[in-house]
């Protein structure tokens, strides 16, 4: 995976956290916790998208692990950040901790059936083996 692709998997975190939250603050509802959510899905759907434009294979755990990392610093710098300025969160040391963890594992779970899914739109006939 490229520096390039993590930047840009980053910045979609970054902008889906901050809609994500913005919505959730105008509503009133929710916990800051569903903001890491989307930002984490939403973020590992789009670095599978690139991984997958420029890779002929499948991605392997480095990857993932690499992208996990990532998006996990961010998320506990956003965490950090929600929690300090807006006083958001219930339990911020289980809140926070259950996000950064969250958002590592979810490209070891999402990343290989994201792919799968391009690669049945660039290739009908593909069979899963």
């Amino acid at each position: 995976m490229r520096r390039w692709d993590i930047a840009i998997a980053a910045g979609v975190h970054l902008a889906a956290v901050a809609a994500t939250f913005a919505l959730l603050r105008v509503l009133r509802r929710g916990d800051p916790a569903i903001a890491m959510i989307v930002g984490a899905a939403a973020s590992t759907a789009v670095a599978s998208y690139l991984y997958r434009r420029h890779a002929e294979r499948m991605a392997g755990l480095t990857i993932k692990a690499k992208l996990g990392a990532a998006l996990a610093a961010l998320c506990l710098g956003e965490s950090l950040i929600i929690n300090m300025t807006w006083d958001g969160m219930a339990d911020p040391y289980t809140t926070i901790t259950m996000c950064v963890a969250g958002t590592f594992v979810f490209p070891f779970v999402l990343f290989h059936t994201m792919e799968l899914i391009f690669v049945r739109r660039a290739d009908p006939h593909y069979k899963y083996k």
